[in-house]
């Protein structure tokens, strides 16, 4: 990202340099527009590039935050007792019926949320 935001810059002294050299009546103004035109291709080119590098870099996740994670992750499926923490955890209600049956609704459809709590667990 700091090389393109280098050559970008550079790019942009040739440019003032360009227009310079136009002002004095060194260059015509075609060989300045032509000049200009590939310098903004570059300079497009660069921004995209550096664009991509960002949005790669906002959707990598830290290894070290994934190590975390795994670990609790570990930790809770190495239950040897079943506690509050586990049941909030992995379920999200009990429903106890006049005949004693019992029906669980489990989160794992909603991993997302298991997924927040580990996040917030590792922060």
């Amino acid at each position: 990202m700091k090389s393109c935001a280098a050559k970008i810059e550079g790019i942009n002294k040739l440019k003032s340099k360009a227009l310079s050299r136009y002002l004095e009546d060194e260059i015509s103004k075609e060989e300045y527009n032509n000049f200009i035109a590939i310098q903004d291709a570059e300079i497009q080119k660069l921004t995209q590039n550096k664009e991509k590098l960002m949005a790669a870099i906002s959707t990598s996740v830290d290894s070290n935050v994934l190590d975390k994670i795994k670990g609790i992750v570990s930790s809770a499926l190495e239950f040897k007792e079943i506690n509050r923490e586990l049941i909030n955890r992995f379920i999200e209600k009990i429903e106890v019926k006049a005949d004693g049956t019992v029906k669980l609704y489990y989160r794992f459809a909603g991993t997302s949320k298991i997924l927040n709590e580990l996040l917030a667990d590792v922060s």
